[in-house]
């Protein structure tokens, strides 16, 4: 009976918790101080304290690079003076003691916190040894290398340094069609020669990452550079879960947290030593310090901000653009909206923000990189810029337009700047407008592509749910004093989200494209949905939220985790950093290694340069200048330093009769990575097996070959062109041989006649095999029937054939194995040649 008559109680109170639970978001922006802060926990102090001091750091890490000055002794040194001297400052400007902090918070922050933090260390480590087939990874480890080696960004190549000028142009010129690494290249894709005069060698890419991972290297060699890029997104992952935790309570914060984790964007680029983990980091911590200044009015975190901000930009070279305008536009929006509080907040937002901003932009005017055409051009396409292109290309006058212009923002900050808030705002706006329409119009509109990546890493339901959580945070700005705060996320997620969404400034479509979303795309639309999940859990009774809120968290962890399964349960490049060793090691320490021109993209010849320090050459072209190869050769030959090539299946080729090639050795790197893929998520782990040949180049002794064995190593020294890798014949004694393509042909010694050994191999439904010959441009056989088994061909060479060579050409009828059916191989085959002999000249004269 007493059941019965408590039931309509517990109905009416059913009743009143689901009202509550609608009114959540309108109570977070009252009571959460409470739960979260009163203005700043000592959780989100230690956090926005630590990131604080990392930035220091690497901004000191990098003014020492810049002066070539770079060590970690000079960098604790005054590291440990600074915190001194600002000790004794905050003494002494100190007038009265500090308040007492709040109570310690709830366990709930702390608990998720330390949570994702320690799923996102557990997921991130142990990083990939991206040493091979790494891309920009390598670049970055390989540059990080040198610069704990020489102190200095831009560094002296003792290599270089040895060559004459131009043999120097004829090595390093850069063949690589629409590369952005310059006209002169020690290695193409990133490591540039900015004069070639000179042998000054640098990286092309954004700053920061590279002396962090230079500190790595002087702490623990090898390791402890790979460790850089986890670490910081390890400290992302915590930073977005306090940036959630504060907008939309703890539960929010720990489930955005965790969908990052998982997302399989952040997990790639978490474990691959590349930049962009290094500014998500500080872009987070910076919107963080953001909210909690904007909600207590704190100064001294809003100038605390716009630093996180702006190092940001040194890290990844396109936020300096992106995150000013988001500035703009969040100045022309605080000027027009006037909020009750906070303009010394902007003031200094703007102006900490404008000092590593201007250190961004004076380091890429003055340090050779990808980026300093493009400034320059914006420089000399603009009449209002013309006048500081002259003074900005030079340290010094770079330095004193940075300190004028943070004088100037240091007495704007200092003065009453707002005696006309809303026309000045309505002229950010208009910037921010006209910035926008020419972004529009120069640019190409890929929208419709774009989209499609980021569904394949956010499911429809996942950004449907995002698009529901910026509506609630929308309401709940207008709702509450972190409305600012709100706002600006809103707006940077706005300028980088639509700015690549239109263009993204990448080639292909694949999951390197999502390199753009991941520092503020990607963990803000996370943030939001996880916003409007918890929100949705809120709403339900209450007996029911517990089992509603696994099984949501569950459902999204899921569906944002799914395309990772690949990736975490796949070895990727394991053991690769061993085997690169195990490649490096047989060569001597003065070695120089010249490297075939199918390698490049693996950089396997940039980490044996800079990583093992192995004088690794990179052969641009397939047939290179014969004359300065060989020149180059034997001036290294003849100060005693060992030459050796290392080859892949197609090598490179030169004609030079003063050189030989012995000693051969296998060499081999089998790496496991993910699947590069154009038209769908990666779904799958690929094997890549780098086979090489070491051979030894020694100059010749005696009398000119004139036999040539083709297949055989030494045949790349008889400028091998049109034919295909070499083969051995399944009957080991008639030796090895090489298919021509359509037309083939090879320098030669010269005589008074050649003898060729080729056979037709044609495989029944192939034309007949016919050849026809010329020496020099003059025919000298035509319509000569070739058998399928090897035949012997003699040829007169014609009197008027007398250079110091000759040049020989095969044009053979040709078939293809996948035309006919018979194989996969999509060659065109013409014969094969086994041995090509040339008979001395007896007509020479004396």
């Amino acid at each position: 009976m007493e059941r019965c008559q408590s039931s309509p109680e517990r109905q009416r109170a059913a009743q009143a918790a689901v009202r509550q639970g609608g009114e959540w978001f309108g109570r977070r922006a009252a009571s959460g101080a409470q739960t979260l802060n009163e203005t700043v926990t000592w959780l989100e102090r230690w956090f926005l304290r630590s990131v604080l001091g990392l930035s220091l750091t690497a901004w000191l890490s990098l003014m020492l690079a810049e002066l070539g000055l770079f060590s970690l002794h000079l960098l604790g040194l005054l590291l440990t003076l600074g915190a001194m001297g600002g000790g004794l400052l905050l003494h002494a400007f100190r007038t009265r003691p500090a308040p007492r902090r709040p109570g310690l918070p709830r366990w709930r922050p702390a608990a998720a916190f330390g949570a994702a933090t320690l799923l996102a260390a557990a997921l991130f480590f142990p990083p990939w040894e991206a040493v091979v087939q790494g891309g920009d990874a390598s670049v970055y480890l390989n540059v990080g290398r040198q610069i704990a080696r020489t102190g200095a960004l831009e560094f002296d190549d003792a290599l270089v340094r040895d060559l004459p000028l131009a043999t120097r142009a004829a090595l390093f010129g850069n063949r690589t069609p629409g590369d952005a690494t310059g006209r002169y290249a020690r290695f193409p894709g990133g490591l540039l020669i900015p004069d070639v005069d000179t042998p000054r060698v640098t990286a092309g890419f954004s700053p920061l990452l590279p002396v962090l991972t230079a500190a790595g290297h002087a702490l623990a060699a090898l390791p402890g550079a790979l460790a850089v890029a986890p670490l910081f997104a390890t400290l992302s992952v915590g930073g977005l879960c306090l940036v959630a935790a504060r907008v939309g309570g703890t539960r929010a914060g720990w489930l955005a947290a965790t969908l990052a984790a998982v997302s399989l964007p952040q997990f790639w680029f978490a474990k691959m030593p590349v930049p962009e983990m290094v500014a998500q980091c500080f872009l987070m911590a910076g919107l963080l310090a953001l909210l909690v200044a904007l909600r207590a009015d704190a100064a001294r975190w809003a100038a605390a901000a716009g630093w996180l901000l702006g190092v940001a930009g040194l890290a990844k070279v396109d936020l300096v653009v992106m995150v000013a305008v988001a500035l703009l536009a969040f100045a022309a929006w605080w000027l027009l909206a006037r909020p009750a509080r906070g303009d010394r907040c902007l003031c200094w937002l703007l102006v900490s923000f404008g000092l590593p901003a201007a250190h961004a932009a004076a380091h890429f005017l003055v340090f050779a990189s990808h980026y300093r055409p493009y400034a320059e051009d914006l420089l000399r396409e603009s009449a209002l810029l013309m006048p500081l292109r002259a003074a900005a290309s030079r340290p010094a006058g770079a330095a004193l337009l940075a300190g004028v212009a943070a004088a100037g923002l240091l007495l704007a900050a200092r003065g009453r700047i707002w005696r006309r808030p809303r026309a000045c705002g309505a002229v950010l706006a208009g910037l921010v407008a006209a910035w926008a329409v020419n972004y529009a119009a120069t640019t190409s509109m890929r929208f419709g592509e774009t989209i499609v990546w980021l569904e394949w890493y956010l499911p429809w339901p996942v950004l449907l749910l995002a698009a529901a959580g910026l509506v609630l945070l929308i309401r709940d700005g207008r709702a509450g004093r972190t409305r600012p705060g709100i706002v600006f996320a809103l707006v940077l997620l706005a300028v980088v989200g639509l700015h690549y969404l239109h263009d993204p400034l990448e080639t292909g479509v694949q999951l390197r494209s999502m390199r753009r979303f991941v520092p503020v795309v990607l963990p803000l639309l996370l943030l939001a949905a996880s916003v409007a999940a918890v929100d949705a859990v809120e709403r339900a009774a209450r007996r029911w939220r517990p089992w509603l809120a696994a099984g949501t968290a569950a459902a999204l962890v899921v569906l944002v985790g799914a395309p990772s399964a690949v990736v975490a349960r796949a070895p990727l490049w394991r053991g690769a950093a061993a085997q690169l060793a195990d490649v490096a090691r047989p060569f001597p320490d003065d070695a120089v290694v010249l490297v075939s021109p199918e390698l490049a993209g693996t950089h396997i010849p940039t980490s044996l340069a800079y990583l093992h320090g192995v004088d690794a050459v990179l052969v641009q072209d397939r047939l290179p200048d014969a004359l300065q190869m060989e020149e180059a050769i034997l001036r290294w030959l003849a100060r005693g330093r060992p030459v050796f090539t290392l080859l892949g299946p197609a090598g490179f080729t030169f004609y030079s009769p003063a050189l030989a090639l012995a000693e051969m050795r296998e060499a081999r790197i089998d790496v496991l990575t993910l699947e590069q893929t154009t038209g769908r998520p990666p779904r799958a782990a690929v094997n890549h097996v780098f086979r090489m040949r070491v051979l030894r180049v020694t100059r010749r002794a005696g009398e000119a070959r004139t036999s040539v064995d083709v297949g055989a190593p030494d045949d790349l020294l008889f400028n091998l062109r049109g034919f295909h890798a070499g083969e051995t014949d399944r009957n080991r004694a008639r030796g090895a041989y090489r298919w021509t393509g359509p037309r083939a042909s090879l320098t030669l010694p010269r005589g008074d006649a050649v003898t060729l050994v080729v056979a037709g191999a044609r495989p029944a439904g192939a034309p007949p095999a016919e050849i026809a010959v010329w020496i020099d441009g003059r025919p000298v056989g035509e319509g000569l029937t070739v058998p399928d088994d090897p035949r012997a061909i003699t040829l007169d060479v014609p009197d008027a054939a007398r250079g110091p060579s000759i040049d020989l050409t095969i044009q053979a009828t040709a078939f293809q194995p996948l035309a006919l059916g018979l194989s996969a191989d999509p060659r065109r085959l013409g014969v094969r040649v086994y041995r090509i002999d040339v008979r001395p000249d007896t007509r020479r004269t004396p």
